[in-house]
């Protein structure tokens, strides 16, 4: 997993119970199954936001969108501003 996904995984990990916190071990496993509900979903969304800096837009908040570790860093990368690419003012 790179950086983004293990801070992704670690932040899910605290809205999971601790029998399936080891399914965030593969990026892909269904965070449903592990016992993300709706509400936890939510407070998710928000630790997410608030320590990854990003805000999600009404259209990302779905399930699809949280349906594993890897979509929701996929989202969130998407949500990140782009690297720059070097100072282009004079």
């Amino acid at each position: 997993m790179d950086e983004l996904m293990t801070r992704v995984a670690d932040i899910a990990r605290r809205h999971l119970p601790p029998e399936s916190s080891t399914a965030l071990s593969d990026p892909d496993a269904e965070l449903t199954a592990a016992g993300l509900e709706s509400l936890l979903v939510v407070a998710l969304l928000v630790d997410l936001e608030q320590e990854l800096s990003v805000t999600f837009p009404a259209e990302l908040i779905q399930w699809d969108t949280f349906r594993s570790v890897r979509s929701i860093s996929r989202a969130v990368a998407g949500l990140r501003p782009a690297p720059a690419t070097g100072d282009t003012t004079a």
